[in-house]
């Protein structure tokens, strides 16, 4: 069985599941204050029973006291440190095995019964977020790479708000300027054979059919130079190949950053006559709001595991203490919440598999809808996707917890 999805938080859940083992056999082994919690335990078992005048209530308490000292306290092993899904499809930036060097774990000593209980849950999510995968369009798997589409809008308009920075490609795209786009920009003018507001970008058709041979060909060469300085990223090789043509990214790439450069050029500005909607299309220089608007859906990505894994760690931690609570209570409905609260938090995933499965869809709504000639990273609606997916499905995951502790003491009540 595997573990969580990324090493992060199945790194966290080992930690937790690690101390959880630690923690319980300190306070009911090592300490005085497992003989405490049993001794206060019995006294309210006889309390109730005098009330009920049977030994049923001393029973139920010996029971669970004892079956569980013997089946989760008592019993520890040396556990495999397994391995997250992305580690098993090749992920190396960090290990599992990173995450519990820095918290001082060299050996993974848990209860057998916890261990097991963890195991089966993960394989759980996985299965079922395998299963979507699927579904997936393009052969993307959220297993293997949690909101790609994202991650790419976010690369995408941060490369491309800086613009040109290779002082070669610059001088050569200002060499080309000048010798070849000005010149036919000036002959398309002259001639007014340019609609209003029509957009006269180096690679428009207009203007491409009045480059002489050397100018055809050496707008061929820049476009190739440009593309190919956004294009050493293994994540944008991986969604060219994934989501649309090489040819159309290309176009796109090449488009975007070349509005950018004459955004920044006075000179070549003058030459434009940009329309409404090309200016919305080709905004490169993102404003305060867009900008905070990127940077908290990075945040969110970036943080997610973390939020995730020191969940998943808090779950265990507690673990002990719920032990105690069942103790003093003798009521089982402890360690029921314990397991659905469990459950719901490890099918976190399921829910954020279908939020980038919403994220996707945009992404080929806007290429459908642009064939291929719209900036795709320039599309908020595919960072927003995810984000209200992540949000809604721990709102959801809370909502169902508390209607479920909510139906549990309404039916108690009754």
């Amino acid at each position: 069985m595997t573990g969580g999805i990324t090493p992060i938080d199945n790194g966290l859940e080992l930690i937790g599941l690690h101390q959880c083992s630690a923690l319980m056999r300190f306070i009911f082994v090592e300490t005085m204050a497992g003989k405490a919690v049993f001794a206060l335990g019995l006294v309210m078992s006889l309390i109730r029973s005098l009330g009920t005048s049977n030994l049923r209530e001393v029973v139920i308490f010996g029971a669970i006291f004892f079956s569980i000292l013997i089946l989760i306290i008592l019993p520890v092993s040396s556990a495999e440190i397994r391995v997250s899904v992305m580690e098993e499809g090749g992920y190396s930036q960090i290990k599992t095995q990173d995450i519990l060097a820095k918290a001082g774990i060299s050996q993974m000593i848990v209860s057998p019964v916890l261990d097991v209980i963890s195991r089966v849950l993960s394989s759980s999510a996985t299965g079922a977020v395998s299963v979507l995968d699927r579904f997936q369009a393009h052969g993307a798997a959220f297993l293997k790479d949690p909101w790609i589409t994202v991650k790419f809008w976010l690369l995408m308009r941060e490369r491309l708000s800086q613009g040109i920075i290779d002082p070669l490609l610059k001088e050569k795209v200002i060499a080309f300027y000048q010798d070849y786009y000005f010149p036919a920009l000036r002959e398309l003018t002259a001639g007014n054979s340019v609609g209003s507001g029509q957009t006269l970008w180096p690679g428009s058709s207009e203007v491409v059919a009045v480059y002489s041979t050397d100018g055809a060909a050496a707008w061929r060469a820049l476009q190739d130079d440009l593309y190919a300085s956004f294009n050493n990223d293994a994540l944008v090789d991986k969604v060219s190949q994934q989501y649309y043509s090489g040819a159309s990214l290309k176009e796109s790439t090449v488009r975007a950053l070349i509005a950018g450069d004459i955004s920044r050029s006075p000179r070549a500005y003058a030459f434009l006559s940009y329309s409404s909607k090309e200016k919305s299309e080709g905004v490169i220089l993102p404003s305060d709001r867009r900008r905070l608007t990127e940077n908290i859906i990075h945040g969110i990505l970036a943080g997610m595991p973390w939020i995730y894994g020191l969940c998943l760690w808090s779950l265990w931690v507690s673990f002990p203490f719920v032990l105690v609570l069942l103790f003093l209570s003798a009521n089982s409905s402890m360690m029921v919440l314990f397991l659905k609260a469990a459950f719901a938090l490890k099918m976190l995933p399921v829910l954020w598999a279908l939020s980038d499965r919403a994220s996707e869809l945009m992404f080929d709504v806007n290429i459908t809808l642009g064939e291929g000639k719209v900036l795709l990273w320039d599309m908020p609606l595919v960072g927003m996707s995810a984000i209200i997916g992540i949000v809604g499905s721990w709102i959801i995951m809370a909502a169902g917890l508390w209607w479920l502790s909510k139906s549990k003491r309404v039916k108690g009540a009754t």
